[in-house]
């Protein structure tokens, strides 16, 4: 899609972080921007100043929440060419530490919110028949292997597969819709603040970091690597450059294809999982190599 001026961007997750950025750089880019989250604080700082952007209390865990976006979209501007599925949250914890309702939050906002995003927004980009792009959040996590992040690593690799899968679909139907995976890195987001955020329907008895210190010490050193990560407002450059030139990955770190590469030879070797995972312990997959060779 490369004119974007005039045109009508939709942005979930636009409280902060990543989708904050994507939504003031469409605004600056002259795009009327309907920007969207249940945190309504957020949306007013990522709106204020912006005289073409608005907001939309949003809960993308609910399907008819997210047909009213589309049709707000349409209704208030006339139509929709961007849409960027970018709300998220996280836990940490061994998978078998989270709870039923951990697993059905973090499920309900990063997989369902995209499920319910395509569903709502494809249709009325068809209809429309103009060009159009939708990003996908996804993560390198979405790639790799994520050991203490089970839900969030599960969530983001079916978003990657969903993502492949729609856009091989418009293609087939030689739809002038674009579609892009955003795989990022360490991102300086409030992505472990995501709790801040969860809903009493989600309540769990268990909290974010769990007591066993290996899964502690990971949980520190993620939550420092996002802390200093990079920039969202990097990030959002890097997502209207893949706009304009249908770019389907969008990689935000150099080392992100050395991990994708690292996974991709322990599946096609045949390797354990734990030897596709850079930077992980090499004892990790020594001892667990030596169990398996016991067993």
């Amino acid at each position: 899609m490369q004119t974007v001026e005039g045109k009508v961007a939709v942005v979930t997750g636009a409280a902060s972080g990543m989708g904050r950025a994507v939504a003031r750089k469409a605004a600056s880019e002259g795009m009327h921007v309907l920007a969207a989250d249940v945190d309504e604080a957020g949306l007013a700082d990522t709106v204020a100043g912006l005289e073409n952007a608005q907001l939309m209390l949003t809960d993308v865990t609910s399907g008819e929440a997210n047909e009213a976006l589309a049709a707000a979209a349409v209704e208030r501007f006339g139509g929709v060419h961007l849409v960027h599925l970018n709300a998220g949250v996280l836990t940490n914890g061994y998978t078998w530490e989270n709870t039923e309702q951990d697993w059905r939050w973090v499920l309900d906002v990063n997989l369902w919110g995209v499920i319910h995003g395509v569903r709502s927004f494809i249709p009325r980009m068809l209809e429309q028949g103009e060009p159009a792009h939708l990003v996908v959040t996804a993560s390198e996590g979405g790639l790799t292997p994520g050991p203490t992040y089970g839900p969030y690593a599960t969530s983001k690799n079916a978003v990657v597969c969903l993502a492949e899968t729609l856009s091989i679909e418009l293609k087939m139907v030689e739809a002038p819709i674009g579609v892009s995976c955003l795989c990022p890195g360490p991102i300086a987001t409030g992505i472990f603040e995501s709790e801040r955020n969860r809903p009493d329907s989600y309540v769990s008895t268990r909290g974010v970091a769990s007591s066993d210190p290996n899964v502690a010490a990971t949980y520190q050193s993620m939550a420092a690597a996002i802390r200093d990560g990079m920039d969202p407002a990097v990030v959002a450059d890097l997502v209207f450059d893949a706009v304009r030139n249908e770019k389907f990955w969008i990689y935000t770190h150099a080392d992100s294809k050395d991990r994708v590469a690292a996974r991709s030879r322990a599946v096609l070797e045949e390797l354990h999982p734990s030897e596709g995972v850079v930077g992980m312990d090499p004892t990790f997959a020594e001892r667990n190599k030596a169990a398996l060779e016991a067993d």
